[in-house]
């Protein structure tokens, strides 16, 4: 995980890899986004969540249920609902006691998308 999660001045970045067979119709082989957080744990935490929703937005494609015309705009627009859906949830997390530490946030993680 070192290599897909980089700082970049006082945030963390997550490094996505895009599958051999999608790099063409992306025209890249990996995105940089920022995951506006200075916070490590945090950082550890939404890199694993954006990971899990490209991974599923990537079958996606593969099984033909995305044109993979438009795939590129999709997966920028993709990463952007879960960073924000992140900071929602973050917030409301917060407010309510709940520990964001990278344990405990796993499991939220995991739970929904």
């Amino acid at each position: 995980m070192a290599e897909n999660l980089i700082r970049r001045g006082k945030n963390y970045s997550a490094r996505l890899h895009i599958p051999t067979d999608l790099q063409e119709t992306i025209g890249r082989a990996e995105v940089v986004k920022s995951l506006r957080t200075s916070d490590k744990s945090q950082a550890k935490l939404l890199l694993r969540r954006l990971q899990f929703a490209t991974e599923r937005l990537f079958f996606i494609a593969r099984a033909g249920m995305v044109d993979r015309g438009k795939l590129t705009g999709i997966l920028t627009q993709y990463m952007e609902k879960v960073l924000n859906n992140w900071a929602e949830k973050r917030d409301q997390l917060m407010e309510s006691g709940f520990d964001l530490s990278e344990t405990t946030g796993a499991v939220y993680l995991t739970a929904s998308s």
